[in-house]
């Protein structure tokens, strides 16, 4: 399970520098693990594809620029720095709120049937979103940017 984030962050790094994002331009994805490395290493990124010749004429725009145009995210960061960073690299309309139901079972309650129960992970990933004490971001990602995207 902690790969799951790594493999996230390479296989998003994958499909932007293969240029399937520009060959499917109206492709829209939902990435988990709130981008997991994606927020920390897209300057990185970035700056690997303006030296890569073959990859930068391949590329309609820089790497960063398909996370804030092909991508939404959840919310799943666990911490208010790992969330604030996701927020600085694609907006607040770019995030929603996401669990790792049914993952991730309150602890000791794996064979009882935990329906109504309160996951402490649902929790904390809500507490991280309130921590930001910014009521507009919150709504944004609580349930606005759903109602958006989703059209609902």
């Amino acid at each position: 399970m902690e790969r799951f984030p790594l493999e996230t962050t390479v296989c998003v790094s994958r499909l932007i520098v293969s240029g399937v994002l520009d060959e499917v331009p109206g492709l829209r994805l939902l990435v988990a693990h709130a981008g997991a490395a994606l927020p920390s290493l897209i300057g990185r990124l970035d700056s690997c594809v303006q030296h890569d010749i073959a990859i930068a004429r391949r590329l309609k725009q820089e790497p960063s620029a398909y996370l804030r145009s092909n991508m939404y995210f959840d919310a799943i960061a666990y911490s208010k720095p790992a969330l604030a960073a996701l927020v600085d690299t694609v907006g607040g309309d770019r995030i929603m709120f996401g669990t790792d139901n049914p993952f991730f079972p309150p602890p000791g309650e794996e064979e009882k049937d935990v329906n109504g129960q309160l996951w402490p992970s649902t929790m904390k990933v809500f507490q991280t979103i309130e921590q930001f004490k910014d009521q507009k971001l919150s709504d944004q990602i609580l349930f606005r940017n759903a109602q958006s995207i989703l059209g609902i």
